[in-house]
């Protein structure tokens, strides 16, 4: 099956990491040219920029972003976008 995710993780130092925010690939709307675009951010921008994007809140202390891909069966699978 195929997949596509972002994983954001929060936590510097001697905090510890954790997943804060998860968006999977049915989480997406896709343009009929098979963008997509999302907006992190730790405070939520103006309507005028976000223009169709959805806003993704993250914490101040966010230190990563995980993107991972996996397709099970290149011969029968698609990208998921």
């Amino acid at each position: 099956m195929a997949y596509l995710g972002f994983q954001v993780l929060a936590g510097t130092g001697l905090t510890p990491r954790r997943m804060v925010t998860y968006v999977s690939d049915h989480d997406l709307k896709v343009a009929d040219d098979a963008t997509f675009s999302f907006v992190l951010s730790t405070a939520r921008p103006p309507d005028d920029e976000l223009a169709d994007a959805p806003w993704i809140a993250i914490p101040n202390d966010a230190s990563a972003i995980l993107v991972r891909q996996y397709i099970a069966d290149p011969s029968s699978e698609r990208r998921p976008l």
